[in-house]
């Protein structure tokens, strides 16, 4: 292991961080789940950056990664607010007072490399890379993300805590400085302008995707918080990739595809069961059964680019590039996962 124990060498005066421009003042309560007992923490994560464009680089990144964080909370304003106790329940709500969030640039002694290639926990002395919050448990009337960047020593490494209100909001504020160009904040716009309604034009027969091995044959009881009522649906998202090496890009990417899909399920092989309710209590369970997950390889008349460098929300049109599920709140004995690509798409 390269990896030894790492320590932040400095690091600068926290600072707020507000939106770059006015944003709505209003009340967001939280849904049952955002606002359950034991999600009441500010959540430690490490991420790793490489710059987009090296030769670019610009004298002052911790300013650009700064900019492009002002930029997003434009949009994502309810995490530069602040959590309040509402009068009855004690149930919280995000008051979107754009305050903003805890910015603090640092220094040290390590590199990207230091952390294997690619990184991979654990990471011996991460917590010296971590934010300085206080209590932890504490969240109302406090920022509710904590932005710690390494720009000048690695690039790039940022060490965060966030009250977990929405997933959407905390990987956006974190994509948002994945995608940044390091030569100017300005080229980060969101391309919208650019989008145009898009419908898949032609879909396959679907089918299923087995584990390429055998798999156990047991039964995994969810966890209170998986089992919520609230989640007992299919929920649907759209991913973007590009070619890791465009010289060797399979002549049929969709079986290459499907074959890495059989073997990622060999060892996540509960998502190829199926849900079934327990007797007592209507809870859930994942019968670990590999009857497999849907596949469905389409057309679509669009390329990558027509969603804007970086693809931004709104994706205008994008349930027509979405599975046919039919009843999304209908889980229980069928496939648990759903995959669709369309091969027209820059890959």
């Amino acid at each position: 292991m390269k990896q030894k124990s790492f320590m932040a060498r400095r690091r600068g005066n926290p600072e707020l961080v507000t939106p770059a421009r006015a944003t709505p003042c209003e009340t967001k309560p939280l849904s049952d789940l955002n606002d359950h007992w034991d999600l009441r923490y500010l959540q430690p994560a490490l991420r790793f950056f490489r710059a987009v464009d090296s030769d670019r680089r610009p004298a002052r990144p911790g300013d650009t990664i700064r900019a492009a964080l002002a930029e997003a909370l434009v949009y994502y304003y309810p995490i530069a607010g602040r959590l309040r106790e509402l009068p009855k329940g004690h149930k919280l709500a995000v008051e979107c007072t754009g305050e903003g969030v805890v910015f603090v640039e640092a220094e040290a002694e390590a590199t990207l490399e230091d952390f294997g290639d690619p990184p991979m926990p654990t990471f011996c002395g991460a917590e010296g890379f971590l934010c300085d919050v206080g209590d932890a448990r504490v969240i109302v009337g406090r920022p509710l993300f904590y932005m710690q960047p390494y720009p000048n020593t690695l690039r790039y490494k940022m060490s965060l805590r966030a009250c977990p209100l929405d997933v959407a909001i905390i990987i956006f504020a974190l994509d948002v400085l994945q995608y940044l160009p390091s030569s100017s904040i300005q080229t980060y716009t969101y391309r919208i302008m650019k989008q145009k309604s898009f419908m898949s034009r032609r879909w396959g027969n679907p089918e299923l995707i087995t584990p390429a091995r055998a798999t156990p044959q047991e039964s995994k009881p969810l966890s209170d918080l998986d089992d919520h009522w609230d989640l007992r649906y299919l929920q649907p998202g759209l991913d973007f990739f590009h070619a890791v090496d465009g010289d060797h890009w399979p002549a049929r990417p969709g079986d290459s595809i499907k074959t890495a899909l059989a073997e990622a399920l060999v060892y996540y092989y509960p998502i190829a069961g199926r849900l079934r309710e327990m007797p007592k209590g209507h809870r859930l369970a994942v019968e670990c059964t590999a009857e497999g997950v849907v596949f469905v390889e389409a057309e679509a008349e669009a390329t990558l680019e027509d969603f804007g460098e970086p693809p931004m929300p709104t994706f205008h049109g994008a349930e027509g590039f979405l599975c046919d599920v039919g009843d999304a709140r209908v889980i229980v004995g069928r496939p648990l996962f759903y995959m669709q690509y369309p091969n027209t798409l820059s890959p």
